[in-house]
């Protein structure tokens, strides 16, 4: 039986924002800034999500599957804590969101916990019933 070799992987080179463009993107996804794109009452709910992936680099399925009980908002060591939920049966969603990879606990800075505290305590009730996800 002869032996098939398989094709190395080929190098890419990946680029990410350049620095001058991840200070626009923090500064325009602010929920006060002028530029904004999103809706008023949505600010601030997009604002945490779009943090959450820029940050941590989450997948979009694994921010959109978040609970209340995933966040520990402690001053003293933040952590968002990723799960995998397939069949989540409290999931109202026909097409909920699924997760490809393992659950993990990560280590948030201190600004993004100020964000999603202020989404949890002050905004979180306006999307009572539907998980946490973007628009």
């Amino acid at each position: 039986m002869p032996v098939t070799l398989l094709p190395s992987p080929k190098q890419h080179c990946r680029e990410g924002l350049s620095p001058e463009a991840q200070a626009r993107f923090r500064q325009v996804i602010r929920p006060d800034d002028a530029e904004n794109p999103f809706q008023q009452e949505h600010r601030v709910r997009n604002y945490a999500l779009l943090l959450l992936y820029f940050d941590l680099g989450v997948r979009l399925a694994e921010a959109l599957v978040l609970k209340g009980a995933d966040l520990n908002l402690s001053p003293s060591k933040p952590t968002v804590t990723i799960h995998r939920r397939a069949d989540d049966p409290t999931d109202p969603r026909s097409d909920s969101p699924l997760t490809k990879t393992a659950g993990r606990i990560l280590p948030i800075g201190e600004d993004l916990r100020k964000v999603l505290e202020t989404f949890v305590l002050d905004h979180r009730r306006r999307y009572r019933c539907r998980p946490m996800s973007g628009s």
